[in-house]
This record gives structure tokens, C-alpha cells and sequence, in this order.
């Protein structure tokens, strides 16, 4: 909840638990190599980052992204290694 201080009603309506779980499902995300809870504190952690460049509106890109952002292979790091990094030298380092 941390995350989604700064959202709006209508943001946080969109990102309930719940909604983005049901969502990903229903995109075939499988959580075989992230945790749920990783999965969607980086769906928020990109929407925060990108949705002036993104948009509002479409819940799907975010959750595409953050598939694809715990997937990376240009990095040595993975799934919920590189949440936990990106963290600690990012998020925290401001």
C-alpha cells in the first residue's frame, strides 16, 4: 500500500490486489520464477515510472512490462534478485 500513496482513487481502484492477480491470469503469467508479491509491487513501481509517457488507461501494458521486467535477460540479476536490488540502489538511494 506503500507503493500507491501517491494514487488517485481511480489509480488505486485499478491496481487492487486482486483486479491485477485475476488480470494476470487472464494474460497467462505464470509465477514460476517471481513471487506474486514481486510481481505486482513492479507493475506498480512502472505504472509511478511511465504513466506520463504511457498513459492512464491501459492496465495491461503495465503488467506485460512487469513480466517483462522481472524476465530480463540482459541482466545478470533476476526476478525478485533484481526487484530487491533495484530497491535498495534505486528506491532508497533518492
Amino acid at each position: 500500500e506503500e507503493l500507491m500513496k501517491d494514487f488517485d482513487a481511480r489509480e488505486k481502484e485499478m491496481f487492487k490486489k486482486e483486479k491485477v492477480m485475476k488480470r494476470a491470469e487472464d494474460l497467462s503469467i505464470k509465477f514460476d520464477h517471481f513471487k506474486p508479491e514481486e510481481y505486482y509491487a513492479t507493475a506498480i513501481m512502472l505504472y509511478k515510472d511511465y504513466k506520463k509517457t504511457l498513459g492512464t488507461a491501459n492496465l495491461d501494458i503495465y503488467l506485460r512490462l512487469a513480466k517483462d521486467w522481472l524476465m530480463d535477460d540482459d541482466v545478470e540479476m533476476k526476478h525478485g534478485e533484481k526487484l530487491a536490488a533495484y530497491y535498495d540502489n534505486v528506491v532508497m538511494a533518492e
